[in-house]
């Protein structure tokens, strides 16, 4: 009885690990598919791109949202680089469209932190939530909840490259 008892178990953990191997063929069948299609619709985004530069100008406020959505798209493929310097595209014409100290940027800022920290650039990551927090402290009141909430990650990203000595790693 025990022998034919270890041999079902031993047909089911064989039969689950066939199952097994076949869902992650899926997986990866899917993931190929998936990343084509991202990469079909970072085209077409790069042609709507284009198209706006070319009949509304370089700088038109428009392409905030354009950069915006295609920056998501790289990010779904974890190409942050891509992402962020998309991003940066994103910031320069909201920062030539809105004024230097706009709240709008904050959103980009983010995004761009997100990014950096996923990319492990610490230096870039500082550099992001320096200018979170210089636009925030222009752009809001000391009291208001959005500068608090900066100013509470900004204290909180200090100490953690402190802490875990960030700028020191290689």
């Amino acid at each position: 009885m025990k022998v034919s008892c270890l041999s079902l178990h031993f047909f089911i953990c064989l039969d689950l690990f066939a199952q097994t191997a076949e869902h992650e063929e899926e997986l990866a069948e899917i993931s190929e598919q998936r990343i084509i299609e991202i990469n079909r619709e970072i085209e077409t985004r790069r042609a709507g791109i284009e198209n706006i530069q070319s009949n509304a100008g370089i700088y038109d406020q428009s392409l905030i949202e354009a950069y915006w959505s295609l920056a998501e798209l790289h990010n779904q493929l974890d190409d942050y680089e891509s992402a962020s310097e998309i991003l940066l595209d994103a910031l320069q014409i909201t920062r030539i469209n809105l004024g230097l100290y706009s709240a709008e940027q904050i959103r980009l800022l983010r995004l761009l932190i997100d990014n950096q920290i996923k990319a492990q650039d610490w230096r870039s990551v500082d550099d992001f939530y320096e200018l979170k927090y210089l636009i925030s402290s222009k752009a809001f009141s000391p009291r208001d909840t959005e500068y608090l909430d900066t100013l509470r990650f900004y204290g909180e990203w200090k100490l953690r490259v402190i802490r875990e000595n960030l700028f020191n790693q290689s």
